[in-house]
């Protein structure tokens, strides 16, 4: 009878309009992010924590600026401090504390787009929440929520080419990662606009195989997808271009070594490359609006361009070969022996390999992060375990 059942729903499905089977999945898609970004409490930062706090005061400093209806040429992110990473500029967010415009400091390494959209939703919700700390965690929720619904999206698209159990183990990995829990609520890293290419580009193969063409705006798509992530920041963008071609080339090699239908493979071939320039175009637009801040800030297209220069010869070296030198077995032993990171994280509880003491279920003291309030030694200690490390020795 559910057997009959389910072969019913799955038969009145298909015969929905295909823009309506579409609302109706990315409406259940957002629903169930909300939901999971509320069970696992990813919008609390007590909770699940967070990652590169840093970064964030960009942000936060160019929230405050807009709320308080101040602006400085270019739209830039930044701070009020002379600190790029000082976490006052938070605290002035959340205390709604009134600062003088002149003390801030634009930072002009990108476009800051997120600063852009995270103002003004802030501005919105102070609406319904006065509170700065509310109004952090509604941003934190909004930012996780999207997070989760496009995970979400990636696997369905997995689901439907792989099946099932390889868009569970995917998921899964989002789900029990410690940096995705953390830092899928970080308002400067964004991390669901990494996700923005990959989600465009499988957009473009579905709409392909039902078409049995590609469609102008799939291109475009592609291109804005892309423009959005660098005007977040281009930070990783050759993995943002990559992205953008896994979905075509799996096409491709499906109809090549699977199909063995090679006039199928020189026209996904084609979409491939087609693709590709989409994304650099987009990235190439990113590019020419950064340039138009930087000129409205600088006022000369030279000092604009010296900007540019200056940010990217900071950030870009060719002659590093610390990465190269890193063997398999080095990585594996920096993640699984000498990082301090949980290996696994449920929500609010995490899973490590490091050595701890406890007494009972009460943890005293965790290798690399030291004691508990309250257990730290004192003139009154006396020496029950000494712990010293097999490479150095040292206690």
């Amino acid at each position: 009878m559910g057997s009959i059942t389910l072969t019913k729903a799955k038969g009145i499905w298909q015969t929905l309009p295909a823009p309506l089977r579409g609302a109706a999945t990315l409406l259940a898609v957002l629903v169930l992010a909300a939901l999971l970004t509320t069970v696992r409490h990813n919008a609390s930062a007590y909770l699940t924590g967070v990652w590169d706090t840093g970064s964030q005061t960009l942000v936060y400093g160019r929230i405050h600026q807009m709320e308080q209806g101040q602006y400085a040429p270019g739209g830039f992110l930044g701070v009020y401090t002379d600190d790029w990473s000082d976490d006052t500029n938070r605290a002035l967010f959340r205390d709604d504390t009134p600062t003088d415009a002149a003390a801030f400091h634009p930072y002009t390494h990108q476009s800051g787009l997120q600063g852009w959209l995270f103002g003004g939703v802030n501005r919105l919700l102070r609406h319904w929440l006065p509170d700065g700390l509310a109004r952090e965690t509604a941003l934190y929720w909004l930012n996780s929520t999207l997070f989760y619904a496009a995970e979400l999206l990636v696997a369905l698209a997995v689901w439907e080419e792989f099946g099932p159990l390889a868009a569970a183990f995917g998921f899964a990995s989002v789900l029990l990662a410690p940096w995705l829990q953390r830092g899928m609520k970080d308002l400067y890293w964004c991390l669901w606009t990494w996700l923005l290419p990959v989600l465009a580009s499988l957009l473009l193969c579905r709409v392909t195989v039902r078409k049995g063409r590609t469609s102008g705006w799939c291109f475009g798509l592609v291109a804005l997808a892309v423009l959005i992530r660098c005007m977040c920041g281009f930070e990783f963008v050759s993995t943002f271009l990559i992205l953008c071609e896994i979905p075509l080339c799996c096409a491709l090699m499906q109809s090549l070594c699977v199909d063995r239908n090679l006039p199928a493979a020189r026209r996904w071939l084609g979409r491939t490359v087609g693709t590709g320039a989409a994304a650099l175009g987009g990235m190439a637009a990113a590019l020419g609006l950064w340039f138009w801040q930087e000129v409205q800030y600088f006022g000369t297209a030279a000092e604009a361009f010296a900007s540019m220069t200056q940010a990217v010869t900071s950030r870009v070296s060719v002659s590093d070969n610390a990465v190269r030198a890193v063997t398999i077995p080095e990585v594996l032993h920096l993640y699984f022996v000498e990082n301090k990171e949980p290996l696994l994280q449920f929500g609010p509880v995490t899973i490590t390999l490091l050595p701890l003491l406890a007494d009972g279920s009460e943890v005293l003291w965790l290798w690399g992060c030291g004691f508990a309030e309250g257990c730290a030694p004192d003139e009154y200690t006396h020496e029950v375990l000494t712990v010293r490390t097999e490479k150095t020795g040292e206690a």
